[in-house]
């Protein structure tokens, strides 16, 4: 027999013994439940008496051969299990509920490999029938496919577990104090907003907001190379500059010569120096540019699978390529739920570049509020820090306040949600100061 005319992989007897080993030791039900849910068994019926189970817990009941029944016999599918002597036979699987988790790996394993064959079927669906997609699509949604077989339920833990960590970090982060300036998470290396924020935490999604001309997307770079100058593995997705421009943006503003001296080929000898000194300075940053034009969440959370980054960037969030044939708010509010699941199965920080609506420029004070985010619908609720970009000068040049950035909280999840931070932007070599350190006059 062919391993295409076998039965999709599964084990009977591993799912009997789950379930009888539960029947006879309820509490094994939660220690089960760390590795599978009802969709991993293999037969309809015993996903039936997984979930009549699931529920009877969930009420505080107790879970026995009497409530199982009357659970099932409510719901209609007493008969289609086989009956009460059916039930019965699972209680007299298994002798003791001691091998429960066992069981339940065998069971997991057989769902994941049934999840391998669904993805290969799928793989050639999209080669022979979707021939029209781009390739890098279909390659995109095979590779979040595989990055989520890989995922174990068996990362789910008991509350003492993660209590135990906690506790392990505060007595480490006592040991070791914090000065200011310093962080627990991804640098920004921009000390005022590190000490706004504590650095940029891992499963965290981080918006940076503004009208065009802002700098947010300077910003994003200048925070993505001070990450990387700090040893972080850091990839940028440039969806609206090549990675020619953001790399040119990154030297000159790493050396203080602008971008147009050096394509009119205008250096003089201190600035040759200063150009080759950032070069070298740049070159060997763990630091990746993408500027692929289709690039999608989809792809995202592929390339986070494989390589592991310690920060993502994303510049800018509109032009993500995701197909949501959905109203845009609907689209934009899934693409950002998308990008804040990212974080969290990658376990490291997401940043990404969105842009502000014109409603900002009717207002008296253009200073962005959370509301100013363009058909916001469900970014903000994705969002665990909101970041917005306010320059006076922008509005009025004749300003006292010239080339003074204030990057305003309008959400922070887990801190104060009105700090701000006010920093010196230098836009004629795209970089950011904090004023306490600004080496260039006004």
């Amino acid at each position: 027999m062919s391993a295409i005319e076998r039965m999709p992989p599964s084990s009977i007897e591993a799912e009997e013994a789950v379930i009888g080993s539960i029947l006879i030791d309820p509490g094994a039900l939660k220690r089960v439940q760390q590795l599978i849910g009802a969709s991993d068994f293999y037969l309809v019926k015993h996903q039936w008496v997984f979930e009549a189970c699931v529920e009877l817990s969930a009420q505080s009941e107790p879970i026995d051969f009497v409530t199982v029944r009357r659970a099932l016999q409510a719901g209609g599918r007493l008969d289609e299990i086989g009956g009460p002597g059916a039930l019965s036979r699972l209680i007299n699987i298994v002798p003791t509920a001691i091998h429960a988790e066992g069981y339940a790996r065998i069971v997991l394993e057989m769902s994941q490999n049934r999840g391998l064959l669904a993805l290969a079927y799928e793989a050639a669906r999209l080669a022979y029938l979707d021939g029209d997609a781009p390739i890098d699509d279909k390659v995109s949604r095979l590779a979040a496919g595989l990055s989520a077989l890989r995922r174990s339920r068996s990362e789910a833990r008991n509350l003492s577990a993660v209590l135990d960590e906690l506790w392990t970090r505060a007595e480490s982060w006592a040991e070791t104090p914090l000065e200011y300036g310093q962080v627990r998470g991804v640098p920004s290396g921009l000390k005022d907003i590190d000490a706004m924020l504590g650095g940029f935490d891992p499963g965290n999604f981080y918006i940076i907001s503004g009208r065009p001309g802002m700098g947010k997307s300077v910003l994003a770079y200048q925070i993505a190379k001070n990450a990387a100058q700090a040893g972080k593995r850091v990839v940028v997705y440039s969806l609206e500059m090549t990675d020619f421009q953001v790399a040119a943006r990154l030297v000159c503003g790493e050396c203080g010569v602008t971008y147009r001296d050096v394509k009119e080929g205008k250096l003089d000898g201190e600035q040759w120096a200063k150009l080759i000194q950032a070069v070298a300075t740049l070159r060997d940053l763990p630091l990746i540019l993408n500027d692929h034009t289709s690039t999608t969440t989809s792809s995202i959370a592929a390339d986070a699978a494989e390589t592991r980054p310690d920060l993502i960037v994303v510049d800018h969030f509109h032009l993500l390529k995701d197909v949501i044939r959905e109203d845009p708010v609907q689209r934009l509010g899934k693409m950002a739920m998308a990008l804040k699941d990212i974080s969290k199965n990658a376990d490291c920080p997401v940043i990404s570049v969105v842009q502000l609506s014109r409603a900002v420029e009717s207002r008296q004070d253009k200073r962005p509020l959370m509301s100013d985010l363009r058909e916001s619908g469900r970014i903000e609720e994705a969002a665990d820090v909101i970041l917005a970009l306010y320059r006076e000068d922008y509005y009025d040049p004749q300003t006292v306040n010239r080339n003074i950035a204030e990057v305003l909280i309008r959400k922070f999840r887990d801190g104060q949600g009105d700090s701000s931070a006010e920093l010196f932007f230098d836009k004629a070599h795209s970089r950011f100061y904090d004023l306490t350190r600004r080496e260039l006059s006004p």
